[in-house]
Order: structure tokens, then C-alpha cells, then sequence
């Protein structure tokens, strides 16, 4: 596991998000790649691991995609509402 990653937080595997959010695997990984959700660390086998907090930020994202927002505008949303 990544030396940067708390140690004894629970982290799930991206499988395993995608599973509890009715995403899939490239879901997730087209939102890491616009920035929009970041890995809590990787495995030594490079895969990406998320933390629990994770499943509420994708669930959003699809919600929002849901209700007509495209990635790139949830992800200027985003960014603007850190300042």
C-alpha cells in the first residue's frame, strides 16, 4: 500500500466503489482523470484506492449528471467552490 495513506483508515479498491455507487471501473477513472474525485492512495500493484468518503463525491457526480450538469461543468463547479 502507498506510504502516504493513513495508516488503518478503511480504503476501498475501485471495484469496490464502483460496485456500492452502480458506477463502473471507467466511470471512476474518467473522474480521476477531470480531477474530479482523487485516490486516497494505490496498491503496489498500482490500484487506485479510495476512502469511504469517496462514495458520497461519486454518488453526487452522477446525480448531478443525472439532473443535465456534464462532467466538465460539475468539474468547474467544482474548482470554483474551492476559490
Amino acid at each position: 500500500m502507498d506510504e502516504s495513506v493513513e495508516p488503518g483508515k478503511k480504503l476501498l479498491k475501485a471495484g469496490d466503489v464502483a460496485r456500492r455507487t452502480g458506477l463502473t471501473r471507467q466511470s471512476l477513472h474518467q473522474y480521476v482523470l477531470l480531477g474530479l474525485l482523487e485516490p486516497a492512495g494505490t496498491t503496489k500493484g498500482g490500484q487506485r484506492l479510495f476512502d469511504e468518503s469517496a462514495l458520497d463525491r461519486v454518488k453526487l457526480i452522477h446525480d448531478l449528471c443525472q439532473n443535465g450538469y456534464t462532467l466538465q461543468s460539475i468539474r468547474d463547479i467544482f474548482f470554483k467552490s474551492k476559490g
